[in-house]
């Protein structure tokens, strides 16, 4: 994760990447032509950014372009892709569940955001310094009363709740409270009410969204939440 440099301390980004590929348009464009043509998928979508980084010659930006493509071609049902996330995912639904309820949230759409977020680790811990299952950043769990962020039920509460602020915040659009949850609030009031232009934002966004949507098609939870989409 890299904080973003603003008045809003709970403003951040949620990937991180450690080096810089050389700049060779050509190897791009021939990625993603390799891609557009490819019908069998070969990546999996929790690991398309980290992947695409060896990619000689991808760019960042284009590294979201090539993770949003190819995403798109592996649009499918939510299944965990390695025993030890399905172990986690399993041990923590039921939490993930019941403090959904509590927040009136969709569970898969929390469950899109900590799988997003940090694969279901609760000790997770980003450079930036953000914690646990939401990732909650040090100001923003102690403004929410989290006491231990690396305690899978109050860093989930924290993080449903901010959430579920953010949503009454921007007026039940999930899109916007993503944005805001992701880049902070400030950020998105100050493009208009509108998801911000970054890039990390931008990608955050429908990768959440997606994650939320393959776990309804997959029917992950009995209950899918009121008053969201």
């Amino acid at each position: 994760m890299v904080k973003i440099n603003n008045n809003n301390p709970t403003g951040r980004f949620t990937h991180k990447y450690t080096r810089t590929a050389p700049k060779e348009s050509s190897s791009f464009e021939q990625a993603l032509d390799q891609a557009k043509t490819n019908t069998q998928p070969t990546l999996e979508a929790e690991k398309l950014p980290e992947s695409l980084i060896g990619v000689k010659g991808l760019r960042r930006p284009e590294r979201l372009v090539m993770s949003d493509l190819l995403q798109e071609k592996n649009a499918a049902p939510f299944t965990p892709t390695s025993a030890r996330m399905s172990k986690r995912f399993e041990t923590y639904k039921p939490l993930i569940e019941r403090t959904a309820a509590k927040y009136n949230l969709d569970p898969h759409l929390v469950a899109g955001l900590i799988k997003q977020e940090s694969g279901f680790n609760p000790h997770a811990k980003s450079h930036a310094g953000a914690m646990g299952m939401m990732q909650l950043m040090p100001q923003t769990a102690r403004s929410l009363g989290v006491r231990d962020p690396y305690n899978p039920e109050q860093n989930i509460d924290g993080g449903a709740r901010y959430l579920r602020q953010m949503l009454d915040r921007f007026d039940g659009n999930v899109e916007l409270a993503l944005a805001a949850y992701n880049a902070g609030p400030g950020n998105v009031e100050k493009y208009g009410n509108r998801i911000p232009p970054f890039q990390e934002t931008r990608h955050y966004v429908k990768a959440v969204t997606r994650n939320a949507h393959s776990m309804r098609l997959a029917g992950t939870f009995v209950s899918p939440g009121r008053g969201l989409a």
